[in-house]
């Protein structure tokens, strides 16, 4: 071979050797570029899913503080339910009072429409230490006649 055809060769492969290191580059390049393509689409994701976090533990914490608030007014409406049955088993009993009273009582109409009531099996008179005592123990003494 000859200094030229040997020249020839290696020019040759010098010209292959660039055209596959450019290829290379140009891959390497392609590689690089979709590399940070994918971080940064990665980086999007993670904020997204950040924001997802934050909206649910948002969301998480109102529904949270809505059920304190609903526990609290729930623990409101069942005292003042208790109270109001209370003051009406309070009130049944007066209303059985006077019921009683009205049962045993006799009545002298007016013409101006205010009548006259007075009691007729109460021994002429309640007694007690209040009006309220002085008519459970007739209706006790009523009941124990009857």
């Amino acid at each position: 071979m000859t200094d030229r055809n040997e020249a020839l060769r290696l020019a040759d492969a010098l010209d292959a050797e660039v055209v596959r290191t450019v290829q290379l580059d140009v891959t390497h390049s392609q590689a690089a570029a979709l590399l940070r393509q994918q971080a940064e689409r990665i980086a999007e994701l993670e904020v997204a899913r950040a924001i997802d976090t934050f909206g649910h533990n948002v969301m998480a914490g109102r529904a949270q503080l809505q059920m304190v608030r609903l526990e609290s007014r729930l623990q409101s409406l069942t005292a003042e339910r208790d109270q109001l049955r209370a003051e009406v088993e309070r009130l049944m009993v007066d209303a059985e009072r006077l019921d009683h009273i009205e049962k045993h009582a006799r009545c002298d109409p007016k013409m101006d429409g205010q009548h006259v009531w007075w009691p007729t099996k109460f021994n002429d008179a309640l007694r007690g230490p209040t009006l309220r005592a002085a008519i459970d123990a007739a209706r006790t003494s009523h009941k124990e006649t009857e």
